[in-house]
């Protein structure tokens, strides 16, 4: 099967990893569903002529689709578990700043609603899209079919309906990111805005990558491709914000073609990712290797701990005694990649532990100070940023 870019279809691409064989699905999920965890390659480049990153060895659309079955796709909810707010409301300050008045707004892929019901409380008048169960739970806390449980398409909605459309952690899992865009045009206004949330391909590559890559995300974005895709589907930027670790864009849809001029594009250094996250390895494999670590915790039931776990031979894998997390709901379900079953922080309280492996990269500074409250010394806390 011969790819091209999902952004401009062009088929020249720069390699940046290649992965034999990645587990499908990430984090955790509940012991009923682990059988479903299926090994795939993972390849992903760069467009050479856009700069998109993104893979190049695509699932077949059944085997995506089984992976954002409802039942078992599990993503911390900010209104069930409190994880997960703080990008939420960094996100809610960038929309702040741009100053608009009330609107009619729709949220594509609102999830649990917690942006929504911010922004019903500052009297925009709001709707939503989402096939999840959680989605489901939250409808009655808004007026009559203002939440739709269905995935957002064309015609969902009348034309020229909104004056905003919102889409966060949605884009970077679309494959026909053009026609999803036109969609999203059909809906709104001329002149209305859109407003996306996107990884911002350029943390992943000051991080290396380790862990950042996985078969959901299709797209990994920089301000400049994600630029180049919204000017060739008549949108026009207005503002952005290149966070840590996602990148937030306001743009305008103008009814016109605008000019997109040729991008100055910068390839991946695939040597310097490749050599960040051969270091992080290499410091993974010393905790491990160390004969006085034989109690070794794994805390935060995420990608990147799914990827250390399928690093590590069956020595290793046995010095993990506990994996654990801060969210609640991830407790007594199984990390995605192994037989671990995923442990309440509170049972670290008194345990003999060596080193505890923090797996995230942005969440840093939130787990150590939880960790030191449960009375675990700081020199065991080792950090992989």
């Amino acid at each position: 099967m011969s790819h091209k870019c999902l952004s401009c279809s062009d088929k020249k691409f720069h390699d940046i990893l290649n992965v034999k064989k990645f587990p499908i699905y990430w984090g955790v999920l509940d012991k009923k569903f682990i059988n479903r965890v299926k090994y795939h390659p993972l390849k992903i480049s760069q467009c050479i002529s856009c700069g998109l990153v993104q893979q190049t060895k695509l699932l077949k659309k059944k085997v995506m689709d089984q992976i954002y079955e409802t039942e078992n796709y599990l993503c911390p909810s900010p209104v069930k578990s409190g994880m997960g707010k703080r990008e939420i409301l960094k996100f809610y300050d960038f929309f702040k700043k741009q100053n608009l008045s009330r609107k009619k707004i729709l949220e594509i892929a609102c999830y649990d609603c917690y942006l929504l019901k911010i922004l019903q409380n500052q009297e925009h008048d709001v709707y939503g899209c989402d096939p999840s169960l959680d989605t489901v739970q939250q409808k009655k806390n808004f007026s009559k079919n203002k939440i739709k449980n269905v995935f957002y398409k064309s015609g969902s909605y009348p034309k020229k309906n909104f004056d905003i459309i919102i889409f966060r952690n949605l884009l970077e899992h679309v494959e026909d990111l053009n026609s999803f865009l036109k969609s999203v045009k059909y809906s709104l206004k001329d002149n209305g805005s859109i407003f996306i949330d996107v990884p911002n391909m350029n943390e992943i590559y000051k991080i290396g990558g380790l862990g950042l890559f996985f078969h959901q995300h299709l797209s990994y974005f920089t301000y400049k491709s994600l630029k180049h895709l919204l000017i060739n589907n008549g949108f026009e930027i207005k503002d952005y914000h290149e966070g840590k670790p996602n990148l937030f864009i306001h743009a305008i849809n103008k009814n016109k073609v605008l000019e997109n001029k040729k991008i100055n594009i910068k390839l991946v250094n695939r040597d310097l990712i490749s050599n960040k996250s051969t270091n992080k390895i290499n410091k993974i494999y010393s905790i491990f290797k160390n004969k006085n670590n034989s109690n070794i915790v794994l805390f935060g039931a995420s990608a990147l701990c799914t990827t250390i776990v399928t690093l590590l031979n069956n020595k290793q894998l046995s010095k993990i005694k506990y994996i654990s997390d801060n969210d609640k709901f991830k407790s007594g379900k199984i990390l995605c990649g192994s037989n671990y079953v995923v442990q309440n922080p509170k049972k670290l309280i008194n345990k003999k532990i060596d080193k505890i492996i923090i797996c995230s990269y942005f969440f840093v500074e939130e787990i150590i100070k939880s960790l030191i409250k449960l009375g675990i010394p700081k020199n065991k806390i080792v950090t992989l940023d």
